[in-house]
């Protein structure tokens, strides 16, 4: 199965049953109720934490491109310090900070594409699945060396 079909899979929603126990009436209701499956949320905070660490990488080794303000200093200038802040990162991923912003859109996009038609892997030893962080992760990171390779 491909990362697309696994994906797909997952948009659609599955019924669950909610179990709500009245000690006073000795009884047990059953409620159903819809849900999207788990990996579709697992796959989204996988990505938002590969999206955040690149943002930081970003905003930590790059100088900035800020849209002038009329300071001296640009409104989004580069953090050697290390001490990015969220709404550091958050400025870039809303398109304040609009180089960075395109840089990781541009990055994210490229990944999209290629990983949707890849086959996503058996789980591992771990039990690792094909949304957790250690196995989207990876493929995030063969991406980016199978990139460097073809820009050598």
């Amino acid at each position: 199965m491909t990362y697309r079909e696994a994906i797909e899979k997952s948009l659609y929603p599955v019924e669950i049953e909610d179990y709500t126990v009245s000690e006073e009436e000795q009884k047990t209701e059953i409620r159903k109720r819809q849900m999207l499956p788990l990996p579709l949320q697992g796959f989204l905070f996988s990505m938002a934490a590969i999206l955040t660490a690149s943002a930081e990488h970003l905003i930590t080794t790059m100088p900035s491109y800020g849209i002038s303000t009329g300071e001296s200093e640009s409104k989004f200038s580069q953090k050697k310090n290390g001490q990015v802040s969220t709404s550091d990162i958050l400025q870039v991923f809303i398109g304040n900070d609009l180089m960075k912003h395109g840089i990781l859109s541009v990055q994210l996009n490229r990944f999209l594409t290629w990983l949707l038609d890849e086959e996503i892997p058996e789980p591992d030893e771990n039990e690792t699945l094909w949304y957790d962080i250690q196995s989207v992760g990876s493929r995030w990171n063969e991406f980016a060396m199978m990139k460097m390779e073809e820009n050598q």
